[in-house]
């Protein structure tokens, strides 16, 4: 999904979240300053561009997975924000037509270098759309225990 459908759909996913649960079920989860970072951290993800080594819709930067460390070292509530942020952007970075996730929008694994050009083995379009869904799904789940049950 390009950059700037990613903000739209960002915003107004945090701005729901927010709706629901400071008007609607009156708790002060969510602070503005809290989604002004975490709208511009769900870009994170695309940090791999600039790394060749990485490939585009790399494994790692696609994934919660650094956010859960960083959580587990310091369980302060805007690591949970960030980690929803990351969590969206993969929601946001599968295709609608399961056909279609294959080559540039599949996920992939470290590069390896051959005869001077990168080459990335990479999950194939039901396992790629797989790992963005599960790493949307933990993140939300993970984010909505703590928050509602504690």
């Amino acid at each position: 999904m390009r950059g700037k459908w990613h903000f739209v759909l960002t915003t107004g996913f945090f701005i729901t979240l927010w709706l629901i649960f400071n008007i609607w079920l009156k708790k002060e989860f969510f602070t503005i300053t809290q989604i002004i970072a975490a709208i511009p951290i769900s870009f994170f993800p695309d940090v791999d561009h600039n790394f060749k080594v990485m490939g585009h819709r790399n494994w790692f930067t696609h994934s919660i997975v650094l956010w859960e460390v960083v959580y587990l070292f310091n369980q302060h509530f805007i690591f949970l924000t960030l980690m929803l942020g990351i969590g969206f952007h993969c929601l946001c970075d599968i295709r609608l037509q399961p056909k279609k996730q294959v080559g540039y929008y599949t996920i992939k694994w470290f590069g390896m270098k051959n005869l001077g050009r990168y080459t990335y083995p990479n999950l194939n379009g039901v396992y790629s759309t797989l790992w963005l869904s599960l790493n949307f799904l933990i993140a939300f789940i993970q984010f909505i225990v703590i928050v509602v049950i504690f």
